[in-house]
């Protein structure tokens, strides 16, 4: 074949194969995300079968590919950060199928919360408990 024929076939092409990209690029980026959304229902679901409501952790993959789940503890009970972090080294080695799975948890300090102060609003003494005078 000639050199303009194929130029000519490839600019014709182009479009269709770049729209093919793009395509396989949002699916993937979606595959990803639906992926982290399943790995964080199942971690979470797996921390409070065990724990109760203590922890819950974001997961996300990155762009090495690597599994990142966040969470926010209090990092002074280091009972339950130990446990926290078996439980999700245990469920990633069981979901990869690796002795070490390629994670990398994220743990952020849990500040305790302080109480709000209550505030009391004392009755004006000179409204008869929202009634005009002349009732």
């Amino acid at each position: 074949m000639n050199l303009l024929g194929d130029i000519t076939m490839l600019a014709a092409l182009l479009p269709f194969l770049t729209i093919g990209a793009l395509v396989w690029m949002v699916d993937r980026r979606a595959r990803r995300r639906d992926a982290g959304v399943a790995r964080q229902i199942a971690l979470t679901d797996a921390i409070h079968r065990e724990l109760g409501g203590a922890a819950a952790p974001t997961v996300r993959i990155g762009a090495a590919g690597e599994w990142i789940v966040s969470m926010r503890l209090p990092l002074h009970h280091e009972r339950l950060v130990g446990t926290v972090t078996r439980i999700t080294l245990d469920l990633f080695r069981r979901l990869d199928r690796r002795e070490s799975p390629r994670v990398r948890i994220v743990l952020m300090p849990l500040e305790p919360r302080a109480a709000r102060p209550t505030i009391v609003v004392a009755p004006d003494p000179r409204s008869a408990g929202g009634l005009s005078r002349a009732a």
